[in-house]
């Protein structure tokens, strides 16, 4: 999304969170640059106090380094992966914290009086997602990691909760001069066609053309230990966050932790955390000279970089923002969380999909009302206007696919089926030779298993 200059939201809000107040008003927003103390937070400092931390456990969720974390201020840390039920939280427990992570989401029961925070670390492409979550996770806070913008969406006070570095991905810091690498990036379509990361394949494809590839280091799909041995030798961390959602990525604070040179794109908020120039160096239009002039006074270079280590490690670690997370949790109230799941059989299985936003239907009376936050579509309003992939999922209830292959094909993470349906299954042997059925009475509940942020888990063929 381009930018709308001086009047756009997502620039002003960082620094006037009054412009995108949410309905439950704001909690405490992060410490602007400079007033914020410095300190070392000291191990064990909760010792015997009990925390609930509930996320989907992947070697990329950040939810992995709050809980680390946890565990190192001293909390009886108690994990869940995959459901919680909410009446088995001991009444003592400071609070429970979910994490945004990889769907299917969390399953949660019951209720608590204990205070329910949600960590959400995606922008725009997971809003409707997380705005259902928040009611499903029973938040009493939402706890936003970038894209302050659209705390005025949540139906609770929202707290600004950045990234922060692990400290125990980086336990050296190697001078700049003796490392292996000029640059380097992890991170995803570094080389892919794709219209949201076009800036990022065009600089990866121009510095690896001026320097070398022995001289750059551009991966995808590596470990996180292993991006941070990456980083720890490289001089210079190259950060563009694509031109879709604008996020302060998980790579700032793993640049700065590696105790390399950030050169990085302008997210909004950014500045409210490091000091431009003094702290990182901005990307702009001519990347070259930017690293030539970089690389050109390592000695400049080593001062920004250890400018942005000194106050990261004063201020952006996770164990600062257990801190912080304990300083929410005293100041959130509960809420009433109104429930009105769908009535119907099929309603409630695309309700369970948090992910699903778009459906088109063969012609199902009154799902678009049992599904108010969703854009549901008969398939007759579509008509000469689908294209494959283009809906999250497809409802066919005819008792045949002939003349329905564009319903189907439309669908790019779930189809849904009633009864018995001449075809379909010659269909998905075709197409989607990895799909997964899940039958749920008389729904069927089909996974395409197409690339998308989920946890792919074995169901029941059928």
């Amino acid at each position: 999304m381009a930018e709308a200059g001086a009047v756009d939201l997502m620039v002003l809000a960082p620094s006037n969170p009054e412009l995108a107040r949410p309905t439950g008003g704001f909690g405490s927003s992060f410490t602007r640059l400079g007033d914020a103390t410095p300190y070392e937070p000291v191990p064990d400092r909760y010792a015997g106090e009990r925390v609930v931390i509930c996320f989907r456990k992947t070697d990329s969720n950040p939810g992995r380094y709050l809980e680390s974390a946890l565990r190192r201020a001293g909390f009886d840390v108690r994990l869940e992966t995959d459901d919680i039920d909410l009446d088995t939280v001991d009444p003592s427990t400071r609070f429970v914290v979910f994490v945004e992570g990889p769907y299917p989401a969390i399953d949660v029961t019951g209720n608590t009086e204990v205070p329910s925070l949600f960590w959400v670390h995606h922008g725009e492409h997971h809003l409707f997602s997380n705005l259902r979550l928040t009611d499903r996770y029973q938040a009493d806070a939402v706890l936003l990691a970038h894209s302050w913008h659209l705390a005025h969406w949540f139906p609770t006070p929202v707290h600004r909760f950045p990234f922060a570095i692990p400290p125990e991905m980086f336990p050296h810091r190697t001078p700049l001069a003796r490392r292996q690498f000029d640059i380097a990036m992890v991170g995803s379509r570094l080389r892919e066609e794709a219209w949201q990361y076009r800036r990022r394949t065009e600089l990866v494809a121009d510095l690896e053309s001026h320097l070398g590839p022995d001289r750059v280091r551009f991966v995808e799909g590596v470990a996180p230990e292993v991006m941070a041995e990456i980083y720890a030798d490289s001089r210079i961390v190259l950060n563009e966050g694509g031109t879709r959602h604008h996020p302060i990525t998980m790579r700032v604070f793993e640049a700065v932790g590696a105790g390399a040179i950030l050169l990085t794109d302008t997210p909004p908020g950014l500045d409210l955390l490091f000091e431009s120039e003094r702290e990182y160096a901005v990307l702009r239009d001519d990347a070259r000279n930017a690293v030539d002039r970089l690389l050109g006074d390592l000695e400049q270079g080593q001062a920004v970089a250890d400018r942005a280590f000194e106050r990261a490690m004063g201020t952006h670690t996770y164990d600062h923002r257990v801190d912080l997370l304990v300083e929410i949790a005293k100041e959130t109230p509960k809420r009433e969380v109104s429930s009105s799941p769908p009535g119907g059989e099929l309603a409630t299985a695309i309700d369970a999909d948090v992910e699903v936003q778009r459906v088109v239907h063969d012609g199902v009376p009154g799902l678009d009302e049992e599904l108010p936050d969703r854009e549901v579509w008969p398939l007759s309003e579509r008509a000469g206007r689908l294209s494959p992939g283009s809906m999250d999922a497809a409802v066919i209830t005819a008792d045949t696919i002939s003349g329905l292959e564009t319903l189907l094909d439309s669908a790019r993470r779930y189809v849904y089926a009633l009864g018995s349906v001449t075809g379909l299954d010659e269909y998905l042997e075709t197409r989607y030779p990895e799909a997964v059925t899940y039958q749920n009475g008389d729904v069927r509940r089909i996974d395409l298993m197409t690339e998308g942020y989920r946890v792919k888990s074995a169901g029941s063929n059928q």
